[in-house]
């Protein structure tokens, strides 16, 4: 009976420390990617690199779309911005809810005259450098003064089987004209 008692209190303490252990926060040091290496392409309809686009290239995290950092940049004469592949130490604790944060790389390509375009970069190897091609339309153009403006633009993009985004989209200018009128609704 003894022996029973032992045991059974053994196996209750055991797993009371087990419990305790694993939501305990346990910091864990990572190397994380501020910014991929990315090579913009940016061209007109026609096939002819536009000179002195605005990228507005945007590192922010999840949970809670937490904006981390902006990148503003223009595209040389040849229509291309060049960004650096950039890192950062951080520590994470892997036990607790949302103890690591997920990174993410959205941006949106600006110039008076042509059609915004917006999309997300997919990072796959720290040793690519990733290629992104725009295309820009003529067209009514919008900028974003804040990262929670665009923000809605890049949870509705469309999106591939594996959840990521698919390729740079264009950015629909909204006029009062086009703004839905609420719903009636007979109650």
């Amino acid at each position: 009976m003894r022996l029973k008692r032992t045991l059974i209190t053994s196996a209750l303490l055991l797993l009371f420390i087990l419990i305790i252990a694993a939501c305990c926060p346990v910091p864990v040091p990572r190397e994380s990617m501020r910014w991929p290496g990315c090579e913009f392409m940016i061209i007109d309809e026609y096939g002819q690199p536009l000179a002195d686009c605005e990228l507005t290239l945007y590192f922010w995290s999840y949970p809670y779309h937490k904006l981390e950092e902006e990148l503003i940049l223009h595209s040389n004469a040849d229509g291309e911005i060049i960004v650096s592949e950039a890192t950062f130490g951080e520590t994470v604790m892997p036990l607790m809810m949302h103890g690591v944060p997920e990174y993410h790389w959205s941006y949106y390509v600006y110039k008076e005259g042509y059609v915004t375009v917006a999309g997300g970069i997919n990072y796959a190897d720290e040793d690519d450098v990733i290629p992104v091609e725009i295309t820009m339309r003529a067209g009514e153009s919008r900028r974003f003064d804040r990262f929670y403006d665009f923000k809605i633009h890049i949870i509705t993009m469309p999106r591939s089987d594996d959840g990521r985004t698919d390729g740079p989209v264009e950015i629909e200018v909204m006029s009062e004209e086009t703004v839905e009128e609420p719903i009636e609704t007979d109650e």
